[in-house]
């Protein structure tokens, strides 16, 4: 692949991360592929993975504590690490035959300590 199109990758690989309706800068898509040492993805599989971040995001507040706030959480590196966790397993396992891993429900053992419990609203 040239530079050229190495670039146009990127760029559409940023533009597609930033323009979803629930885009967090600081969990990304190119981030855990990187993490996951995939060299490339096509379009469908970098949105799918986009995707699958902003709802592991939501799952785990929900686990956790719905009343604590995106920044708070984001400066945890424990909360990003259950994150991409949590949608790598998504990413390999869409069916989640094999249930949540022990290493994620020890990271959201770790954050309920961290953050009171899990918390609906109620």
């Amino acid at each position: 692949m040239s530079a050229d199109n190495q670039t146009d990758n990127v760029q559409a690989k940023q533009l597609i991360t930033e323009l979803s309706s629930d885009y967090i800068p600081d969990l990304n898509a190119g981030d855990l592929q990187n993490q996951l040492n995939i060299p490339s993805l096509d379009y469908n599989s970098f949105s799918t993975l986009n995707n699958l971040i902003n709802q592991s995001a939501e799952i785990i507040k929900r686990s956790v504590n719905t009343q604590v706030t995106d920044d708070v959480y984001l400066a945890d590196p424990i909360y990003k690490r259950a994150v991409y966790t949590l949608a790598t397993q998504l990413f390999y396992d869409r069916d989640g035959d094999n249930g949540m891993s022990n290493g994620l429900l020890m990271l959201l053992n770790h954050l309920q300590a961290s953050y009171g419990g899990a918390t609906n609203g109620s």
